[in-house]
């Protein structure tokens, strides 16, 4: 069974925001060590900042996309916040392109 990944913050949880930094950290790193990759890392809101690449994440969501998920930005996102040059990984794409992959999944995760 195929699944995405959508990361909609780029914290885990609600609360602590170190803490939730450190635990979306540890989800991206652990979806390499994955039997399945996601077939799509699909991130919109807060969660673009985790492409741009000073981001702990970078590193994690580049070999994803080595090993064969595409990583896909919300441009309206990536535009709100004015990071199209500090992007470090992922293709920056529309709603429309989200959407269709989000309705057309088996399984969506959502940490």
């Amino acid at each position: 069974m195929s699944y995405v990944v959508c990361l909609r913050s780029d914290m885990m949880g609600s609360g602590d925001p170190d803490l939730g930094t450190g635990l979306m950290e540890s989800f991206v790193e652990s979806l390499n060590f994955q039997e399945e990759l996601p077939t799509h890392v699909l991130l919109y809101n807060t969660g673009v900042r985790l492409a741009m690449k000073q981001s702990p994440v970078c590193r994690s969501l580049s070999e994803l996309e080595e090993k064969g998920s595409r990583i896909i930005l919300s441009g309206t996102c990536v535009d709100h916040f004015g990071i199209q040059y500090d992007i470090g990984v992922g293709r920056i794409s529309n709603m429309l392109l989200i959407t269709g992959i989000l309705v057309s999944a088996d399984l969506v995760v959502s940490p």
